[in-house]
């Protein structure tokens, strides 16, 4: 009785900030599955394969130095600066749709942001803010739960902040970084002489939002 008598002294401030970040994410999430599902139902030009068109796009970049490897877990569908390296999952290297070729284009922007020293400063806080993305729910859970049950409303406080923080702070960093990958992602698909169409246009939107998404977690890789 006395947990249940408390629920409702829980501060309504954050607890409506912990809320709408969610229902935000979740509704940022259907928005995103909406277009990957169209989208992987469209054939790339050629129907070439999402590995093969980012080698060929960095190589026409004059970034053949760069590598493309297939990969799983946390850095999937992820450019890391310190290898070098593109790392695709197995639906973005293998795929042969415009979900894979769009995910693909928006991850060479990133390469070529790189090498081509735009916004240096901004990648280890790119890999550092998708770590704090995943962790970020359980985080909250944890000083929150804490912070209830030992009565510590300064713990209770802090859990419920963490989702609207580390989302906020996500959106504030990335926004120029993810929008400038785009742009010069889709200069490299110019090279192929492909032309972007309204699927893959939303591929590349919906891409620069997958860090924010991340705060969530999913059953499944999308």
């Amino acid at each position: 009785m006395v947990w249940l008598h408390r629920l409702f002294e829980i501060p309504a401030v954050p607890l409506l900030a912990f809320l709408a970040t969610i229902s935000a994410i979740l509704g940022l999430r259907r928005w995103i599955n909406t277009v990957i599902t169209q989208a992987a139902k469209v054939p790339s030009p050629g129907r070439i394969k999402g590995g093969t068109a980012a080698a060929e796009m960095l190589r026409l970049s004059q970034q053949s130095s760069i590598g493309v490897q297939e990969a799983t877990g946390l850095f999937a569908n992820f450019y890391d600066p310190g290898t070098q390296t593109l790392r695709l999952s197995a639906g973005g290297y293998e795929g042969t749709n415009l979900a894979a070729l769009g995910r693909v284009v928006h991850e060479v922007g990133h390469a070529l942001q790189d090498r081509q020293h735009a916004f240096p400063s901004r990648f280890p806080a790119r890999q550092a803010l998708a770590i704090a993305a995943r962790l970020s729910l359980p985080t909250a859970i944890l000083l929150g739960s804490v912070g209830f049950v030992l009565d510590i409303p300064s713990l209770l406080k802090a859990g419920l902040w963490t989702m609207p923080a580390i989302a906020g702070l996500i959106a504030t960093l990335s926004f120029r970084l993810e929008q400038d990958a785009n742009i010069r992602g889709r200069q490299a698909l110019a090279l192929l002489d492909t032309t972007p169409t309204p699927e893959l246009e939303q591929v590349l939107k919906a891409a620069a939002w997958s860090d924010l998404d991340a705060c969530l977690p999913t059953m499944k890789k999308p």
